[in-house]
């Protein structure tokens, strides 16, 4: 407002930093404002910043009506606005729209970027769509950016997600450089499609190779041992925990449930007391083990 009373007609930056800040119910009519005053006789121009800026605002407002409408008003429409189009609808989890939008984009003739393959990557593993997956990373490989850790990661999720963990493995097997989320989401993957060993390997893999397992890492692979009631392994990984002073309430319940399915309910109740802070999973973990065990009074209490 004050620019505006000095007489400083706002440029792309600054209409696309106030946008971002209006991108909430509460300030949905001052976005708005500004798109009816502003800026309606930039959108034309190609590869316009206005329009997916005006396109994300709508869409973080959950007004996806608007965003589309701003789209096909739209004559010059390029590959930007596209992608911020898929991605409000992505962020919104309506995946199916998601998809038909990607599709009808290519039937424009545009060629996604990176940016938008990583987009629809991210719906395919959100809706564990194997096979418009595959798609992705075939165009991921045509425009050369399979290497790119962010992308990389991104295929693991997705393989790993849809159950495809062969696929996944290939992948990371061909990553020049991984992070922590790289190897978090192998073990996840295989964590949750009960293959217990090969997560377990895979953390310990990911020990040698340097990295430091993190609080996502601990919940996983004790998922591993708490589904296939891997006791003396879950202890190796409380004994990691505890030298790294790691105290968190979700390792905590992993903790718990593990030490509980195994039927070491003394040790579930030993690090339920040493919890500083509980939720109600917690609660529950320990309750369950009680009952599951027969203990009905001490669930009880």
């Amino acid at each position: 407002v004050q620019m505006i009373m000095e007489c400083v007609i706002p440029d792309d930056i600054a209409i696309t930093g106030f946008l971002e800040a209006c991108s909430s119910q509460e300030a949905f009519f001052h976005g708005k404002s500004v798109h009816s005053c502003c800026i309606g006789r930039y959108l034309d121009e190609v590869g316009c910043p206005l329009t997916s800026a005006l396109i994300t605002f709508y869409g973080k407002c959950g007004h996806l009506g608007e965003a589309i409408q701003i789209l096909f008003e739209t004559s010059k429409q390029d590959v930007v606005s596209w992608s911020a189009l898929i991605k409000a609808h992505a962020d919104l989890r309506h995946g199916e729209d998601a998809f038909r939008l990607f599709a009808q984009m290519e039937c424009e003739g545009l060629k996604p970027d990176r940016v938008c393959l990583i987009t629809v990557l991210d719906v395919c593993t959100c809706n564990s769509a194997l096979h418009e997956g595959k798609h992705i990373h075939n165009q991921i490989v045509d425009i050369g950016v399979e290497l790119d850790v962010v992308v990389s990661t991104g295929l693991v999720a997705m393989y790993g997600k849809c159950g495809s963990l062969e696929d996944a493995c290939r992948v990371f097997e061909c990553m020049d450089s991984r992070d922590s989320v790289s190897w978090n989401m192998m073990i996840g993957g295989y964590s949750n499609h009960k293959r217990p060993n090969d997560a377990i390997n895979m953390f310990w893999a990911m020990v040698k190779d340097g990295f430091k397992p993190t609080k996502i890492t601990y919940v996983n692979v004790l998922k591993s041992c708490t589904d296939s009631g891997l006791l003396e392994q879950g202890k190796k990984f409380h004994e990691l925990i505890k030298k790294e002073k790691i105290s968190d309430v979700f390792v905590g319940s992993a903790l718990m449930g593990m030490y509980a399915k195994c039927g070491s309910l003394a040790k579930a109740q030993e690090v339920f007391d040493a919890l500083q802070v509980r939720d109600v999973v917690c609660w529950n973990a320990l309750q369950a083990g009680y009952f599951n065990h027969g203990y009905d009074e001490e669930a009880l209490d």
